[in-house]
């Protein structure tokens, strides 16, 4: 048994055997953050630039590594992200169109999902739902994109 434990004043914790066989699945030489996990699939960001992938198939690049990119979410096959270049867009690409218009290999187009001017935080993304935190200017909402509707 070796789970990792972070233990701060007089909280006990009980260690069991469920991360027992912990595995590094990205570059020990990267800045790794951000994962977010659906079924066999694991994202992160690389470096802050780049949106990683990891699954049976194992690890791939989605995007390049030109912009700073944070908080990838993933729900099914699609996969959501912000990117700044230059301002905050939610950005998606869809594991089932690899190859097309929309996919997530490297060199696939992405689909911009945001378009104005304003810092966006947080993506979420749930069967056609894409959620986000956006600031209007005073303080932060809550967005939203149904994508049945675009």
């Amino acid at each position: 048994m070796s789970c990792s434990l972070a233990v701060s004043g007089n909280t006990n914790i009980a260690q069991d055997s469920a991360c027992s066989n912990e595995i590094a699945i990205s570059p020990n030489n990267m800045q790794a953050t951000n994962p977010a996990i659906y079924g066999e699939n694991i994202v992160w960001i690389n470096e802050y630039l780049q949106v990683m992938l990891f699954n049976s198939n194992g690890t791939s690049p989605i995007t390049d590594a030109n912009v700073i990119r944070e908080d990838p979410a993933i729900f099914e096959t699609s996969i959501v992200w912000i990117e700044y270049n230059p301002d905050a867009q939610v950005i998606m690409c869809d594991l089932s169109n690899n190859g097309y218009m929309g996919g997530c290999l490297e060199n696939d187009t992405k689909i911009q999902v945001t378009s104005n001017m304003s810092l966006k935080l947080k993506p979420k993304i749930g069967n056609n739902s894409i959620g986000w935190h956006e600031y209007d200017g005073n303080d932060f909402e809550i967005m939203m994109c149904d994508r049945n509707r675009n």
